[in-house]
């Protein structure tokens, strides 16, 4: 007869084999993931650090209490950037640079023949 933490009997009777699997499952993967304090991951991050490199996950606790839970990161997060870069090229939205960048453009001050800040306030006034 099967219990539901220590109250008594459950009320339809013993768990279906699945539901218990499931269970068993769960608590496999939870033991087999690293835990860390948050003092003892300052400490030794590099150290926990391996374990991700390795594909396992990392639970962080504050207190007993789980806060975060440091997981690998996968190919498809890795190229992210490229797929919204690449959808936006795809748009039209944006264009691939033609050749790069020269060395210290964004040193380079614009230079403006006009009176900028005299504009915008002339248009300020003008209410547009």
């Amino acid at each position: 007869m099967s219990t539901l933490r220590g109250r008594g009997p459950a009320p339809h009777g013993p768990l279906p084999a699945f539901v218990a699997l499931s269970w068993l499952f769960v608590i496999a993967i939870i033991a087999t993931m690293k835990h860390a304090r948050i003092a003892e991951l300052k400490n030794q991050l590099s150290y926990f650090l391996r374990f991700v490199r390795r594909g396992e996950s990392v639970v962080v606790y504050d207190r007993d209490q789980p806060i975060a839970r440091i997981d690998p990161v996968g190919a498809s997060a890795a190229g992210a950037a490229d797929d919204w870069t690449a959808e936006l090229e795809r748009s039209g939205a944006i264009r691939p640079p033609t050749a790069p960048l020269p060395r210290g453009w964004l040193r380079q001050a614009p230079t403006v023949k006009a009176d900028v800040v005299g504009a915008l306030l002339a248009e300020r006034e003008s209410g547009r």
